[in-house]
């Protein structure tokens, strides 16, 4: 799938659901409380697989961020409005600094142990919500690390 491909009408909580599977076991193994806040059945117009990806990669990152901490949780959430889907990734980590946040979507810039990461997940996750005319961005206000994407609705509503 390219950013060419058609955007198709796909269930978030879906997506989110898909995303979790893969990370079950890295989360289990690793005893990390993960937190998803409440929110009600929502659609899209999205290319879901590439939504997925991303998902997966934030959270892949606050799992190997968080495997040598003590405390280990990340909260999901999503917030939506008649214009903006919002999906907020926090975990228990103490922030990203800021010289380090200027320069962590940028293609093969990695924090990470060598052998542990390529230094693409974020430059690629950016591209990707980019391409479905979103942004993504480090929430530099919150004193643990917190990741938000913002998506515009091209078709977005609440099914009870």
């Amino acid at each position: 799938m390219g950013a060419k491909d058609l955007l198709v009408d796909c269930s978030f909580n879906q997506i989110l659901t898909d995303s979790l599977f893969i990370c079950e076991e890295k989360i289990k193994r690793l005893v990390i409380i993960l937190h998803i806040e409440e929110f009600g059945n929502i659609q899209i117009k999205a290319r879901p697989v590439e939504i997925s990806q991303v998902i997966v990669n934030l959270i892949s990152n606050s799992i190997d961020a968080l495997e040598h901490q003590d405390e280990k949780w990340i909260k999901i959430a999503a917030v939506y409005n008649e214009s903006l889907l919002e999906l907020v990734i926090t975990d228990s980590g103490h922030g990203i600094p800021d010289a380090i946040a200027a320069k962590i979507m940028e293609p093969f810039f990695t924090t990470k142990e060598v052998n542990k990461g390529t230094g693409l997940g974020l430059s690629i996750s950016k591209g990707i919500i980019e391409a479905h005319g979103g942004r993504i961005f480090i929430d530099q206000q919150c004193p643990n690390t917190r990741f938000i994407i913002q998506i515009p609705k091209f078709r977005l509503e609440n099914i009870s």
